[in-house]
């Protein structure tokens, strides 16, 4: 099973990063000093909402991982649904490229997303170009262009989004987290133009070096075309989750 196979590599990646290759150092500070970074996580929400879109109506679990380079790094994200009770089953697997340019204020980004669906055999290909400014709020705007047939899943249509976050400290290693997400959908898997928001707060929680565990409620709404019941037909949702990270 796929999702097995993926999990074992994620786990076998954290412990391997944690063991010790010499005297007072570990594998990852080694590596580390190489260049070369690894990171990852494992999620676990309610349900799967993507730009608006209710995916998936089951609790998902979503592991992730990636390795970084000199400002590019791959990364391979997975999505499965835990529980099997509705018609959904959004199983999703995607491999990722992206290089990234960061300067003291400001952050480019560009890269390339390829879904796969494997349940129904659909897959797609997405581009994207993203800046950030490195001020209160952290904004960052990415606008994704997929390109992908819409006869195998694609679809054919633009999205751009602006993202909003700011952590506060509130007791040693524990901060509150709390992000805004507007979205602007021009004819990607809708016939017209939507729109959706997207509310999030949580915590952040430092484990240990290197590792953070996340709790936290997302309030999704959709409006327009992605609304409408004759397109989009989506409702607001409101959900949440976890997230636990690591980044070494």
């Amino acid at each position: 099973m796929r999702f097995i196979k993926n999990l074992i590599l994620l786990t076998f990646l954290f412990f391997c990063l944690r063991l010790p290759v010499k005297a007072g150092e570990t594998l990852a500070e080694t590596i580390s000093e190489s260049g070369l970074g690894f990171s990852g996580s494992i999620d676990s929400y309610s349900q799967y909402v993507w730009r608006g879109f209710l995916l998936d109506s089951d609790p998902v679990i979503q592991p992730g991982v990636g390795i970084s380079f000199s400002g590019l790094t791959l990364s391979l994200w997975c999505s499965f649904d835990a529980a099997g009770d509705d018609a959904s089953m959004s199983s999703e697997v995607d491999y990722a490229i992206d290089y990234t340019l960061e300067t003291e204020i400001l952050s480019f980004s560009i890269g390339n997303t390829y879904y796969t669906f494997p349940e129904y055999d659909l897959k797609s290909m997405e581009a994207y170009l993203g800046i950030g400014i490195a001020v209160l709020g952290s904004p960052y705007l990415t606008i994704f262009y997929d390109y992908g047939d819409e006869a195998e899943g694609g679809a054919d249509g633009v999205y751009a989004s602006l993202d909003l976050s700011h952590s506060q400290p509130i007791l040693l290693d524990i901060t509150f987290d709390i992000g805004a997400h507007a979205g602007y959908n021009y004819e990607a898997f809708i016939s017209g133009n939507g729109y959706d928001i997207a509310l999030t707060g949580g915590l952040s929680l430092q484990l240990f070096d290197g590792l953070t565990l996340a709790p936290n409620v997302i309030y999704s709404v959709p409006f327009a075309d992605l609304k409408e019941e004759t397109d989009g037909n989506q409702e607001s949702e409101l959900y949440f989750g976890a997230s636990l990270g690591w980044d070494f």
